[in-house]
């Protein structure tokens, strides 16, 4: 099954680097050009996984949530939620970008984006599953194969 992060796909309709500190000056503009980049490159594909987020961080650095709007027309089977402890995402991010991000707000941020797809998933009317990456890895696993063959 192929994998597809939301941020490249819209980089790519956009044919410019997304903001290293993933701050996005308009949600709703951006989510309009993920629903394009979707249209335009992977409708040909039956299943697939999208790495993306149902919260961001607008251009002041405030916690926002993407309209429902978004995941309806993305014609999702279902929601997989991965999580992790907040130390464990910081050094990633710190990694990844070479950005200090406060813990704080990592905590919240993931406590939103938990709530708001359970949230979503019950609006769009979709199985989800929130999965602790470092103790339940296989159920990542079975849940794909469940969808798959749904």
């Amino acid at each position: 099954m192929n994998h597809y992060s939301a941020s490249e796909l819209i980089a790519k309709l956009k044919s410019e680097n997304v903001a290293i500190d993933k701050r996005v000056n308009n949600v709703a503009e951006n989510q309009n050009l993920l629903l394009g980049a979707i249209r335009r490159y992977l409708d040909v594909e039956e299943y697939y996984l999208l790495d993306g987020h149902f919260c961001l961080l607008n251009s002041f650095g405030k916690i926002t949530r993407i309209g429902i709007d978004t995941f309806r027309n993305l014609g999702l089977n279902s929601i997989m939620v991965l999580m992790d402890e907040e130390a464990e995402i910081l050094k990633r991010l710190k990694a990844r970008d070479n950005i200090q991000y406060n813990l704080t707000l990592l905590e919240e941020f993931q406590e939103e984006e938990i709530s708001y797809a359970k949230e979503v998933a019950k609006d769009i009317g979709v199985e989800y599953k929130i999965i602790n990456v470092k103790s339940n890895a296989n159920k990542m696993l079975t849940f794909v194969k469940s969808i798959i063959s749904a």
